[in-house]
């Protein structure tokens, strides 16, 4: 979890850093992707309920084949009772039964046959291949080469059939064999209601021609197949084009009512039900290949159209993007540009003030806060700048500093003439203090130049408390050509007198330690009789307490520092032992 938590945490501040335009480029792929996905789904469902339509449609289309089918059948068993009880068979059957002579045997063969083909040709559009009368005397039949071809000794299982069938219509087939189904009924008397076997009706069917007939929908695809297997499982009538193993593959393929189906490399379309009044089970058989093709196409097609809406839409957004981050853009280097230099307005060629959108109103205010700040500036801080600039220069004209020199050199000469020492030093030492202090205009100077100011800023102490102020400097030789900020160290030394001075009745120790640690240069003014208060530099900077000292403030020391050296650098406060200490830590740099 801590990890998981860590990863989340990072991400989203990846996140909220990444650029404007990335995210409305994230943003428009998230929506893409939910609407792609939306639609993807939506078309999925759309397209199986089309398909699962199709399906149901050509299945019902199909399935009109089996009542065609069964009503065929009928009318061949109607057929058959009208032969059974046509008066003129039953007429010439009965004189073959009954005599003996063989001119009325063949007379009446004739009229068998006379009436047989009367009955053929008004159903041989039916499905009606040939019919046959046999008894113990002749065989009568409309189509005598088809029945020669048959199987004699499955002609005999189809009369005994007949026999065994009591007069009923009696259908039977040999299984696998195309061209084997036939109806058969025993002829019954029907004169004298004696009903004496006459002989077996025997009728071929045509089944091709009934399944064509009744299979009007599967006409209009090519290769399209039909099976009729009765509850055991026998083929009744299978395609021509198919052989008893390929049977035996489709009915194993086709256990649903209807569906998809493979069969020879190819999908054929398959429906599976069964024939009214005779329970035989059907398959029909239609290939799908050009109708999968189709809608493979219109798929493939709205994929291509789907991947070039996709493109011309990023495109259109990545423009559209473009336009918006270009303004941001230009607000944004106004920001910094202005940012680098409050005296001069950043323009713009884009005319933002004739826009009257959010971004035409951000660049508007913008350019209305910079024209303000612009007219702060040149009102207070120019002005302000140009009035001390004034009064440093009639300060300048006033006071010419080789005036004052002149002036501490003819003090210095006079005291050194009526022999006063130390009225010397002190003119001797304003006057080095003045002359480093006006003259010199280099951001760093030596530690030993430094030093020799604070030598001299001592000297005039110690001769005005006597006594009472000590002062001592512990350094090095090797460090006198460290370079520092000027008037660094005698700010503070100027700072602890004060401080040191204030309540002391005893003597003040002023002590400066000057080292150097890991290519730093650490320099430490220490006082007695006083005590640093805590966070003091903090506290001076929130403005919580004012600075009471003398001279340069020690903010201002340790912001020039932290300008010249770096962050790192600059002043600290403590107490060490008895001693208020002022820690100066900078870079160790020579002159070199």
């Amino acid at each position: 979890m801590p990890v998981l938590k860590i990863f989340r945490n990072r991400l989203k501040h990846q996140l909220r850093n990444l650029s404007l335009k990335y995210k409305f480029l994230g943003m428009f792929f998230i929506n893409s992707g939910i609407l792609l996905a939306a639609f993807l789904l939506c078309f999925f469902i759309c397209t199986r309920a089309y398909n699962q339509q199709l399906y149901k449609t050509i299945a019902a289309n199909l399935s009109y084949s089996s009542g065609a089918i069964s009503s065929s059948m009928k009318n061949i068993e109607t057929l058959s009772s009208m032969i059974l009880s046509d008066t003129a068979i039953q007429n010439s059957l009965a004189i073959i039964k009954d005599t003996q002579d063989p001119v009325l045997h063949y007379n009446s063969g004739q009229d068998i046959n006379s009436t047989l083909f009367s009955y053929y040709d008004s159903f041989r559009d039916s499905g009606v291949s040939y019919i046959a009368i046999q008894n113990g005397e002749s065989v009568s039949c409309t189509n005598w080469p088809r029945l020669k071809k048959a199987d004699p000794a499955f002609l005999d299982q189809v009369s005994h059939a007949a026999r065994s069938n009591s007069g009923s219509a009696k259908w039977i087939w040999k299984s696998g064999c195309r061209d084997y189904l036939f109806l058969t009924r025993d002829i019954r008397q029907i004169k004298n209601f004696s009903l004496d076997s006459m002989g077996e009706l025997i009728i071929n069917v045509n089944m091709d021609e009934i399944v064509a007939s009744a299979n009007t929908a599967a006409t209009q695809y090519d290769n399209s197949y039909y099976i009729i297997v009765d509850d055991s499982g026998s083929v009744i009538y299978s395609s021509k084009e198919l052989n008893p193993e390929d049977s035996d593959s489709v009915r194993k393929l086709s256990r649903l009512n209807y569906g998809l189906v493979p069969f020879n490399g190819h999908t054929y379309f398959a429906v599976h039900g069964i024939i009214p009044d005779y329970n035989w089970n059907y398959i029909n058989l239609i290939p799908f290949d050009t109708i999968s093709q189709s809608l493979d196409l219109s798929f493939a097609f709205i994929i291509l159209l789907l991947i070039v809406v996709i493109v011309i839409v990023t495109l259109l957004s990545r423009e559209f993007i473009r336009s918006i981050i270009t303004h941001f853009n230009a607000l944004n280097y106004k920001m910094v540009e202005f940012s680098k230099n409050e005296l001069a307005i950043p323009q713009m060629d884009y005319p933002y003030a004739q826009r009257q959108d959010e971004i035409g109103v951000i660049h508007q205010q913008f350019d209305a806060m910079m024209n303000r700040v612009h007219s702060l500036v040149n009102t207070n801080y120019v002005n302000e700048i140009l009035k001390r600039d004034a009064q440093l220069k009639a300060l300048e004209a006033q006071i010419n500093p080789h005036f004052l020199y002149n002036t501490l050199e003819s003090i210095n000469w006079r005291a050194k003439t009526s022999g006063n020492e130390k009225i010397s030093q002190m003119a001797e030492s304003l006057g080095t203090l003045l002359r480093a202090t006006l003259s010199n205009k280099k951001s760093l100077v030596t530690l030993s130049y430094e030093l020799e100011l604070v030598n001299c800023y001592m000297t005039i102490q110690k001769l005005r408390f006597e006594d009472q102020l000590e002062y001592q400097l512990q350094t090095s030789p090797d460090l006198e050509d460290a370079v520092i900020p000027p008037l660094t160290i005698q700010p503070l030394v100027e700072n602890s007198i004060y401080y040191g001075m204030e309540d002391i009745e005893d003597v003040c120790h002023i002590l400066v330690t000057i080292t150097k640690l890991d290519n730093k240069l650490i320099i430490k003014v220490q006082n007695d009789g006083s005590v640093m208060e805590e966070s003091l530099l903090e506290r001076l900077k929130s403005s919580e307490i004012q600075p009471n000292g003398l001279g340069i403030g020690i903010l201002n020391i340790n912001q020039r520092i932290q300008l010249l050296f770096g962050e790192e650098y600059g002043l600290s406060f403590s107490n060490e032992e008895d001693f208020a200490t002022a820690t100066l830590t900078i870079a160790y740099k020579t002159e070199v």
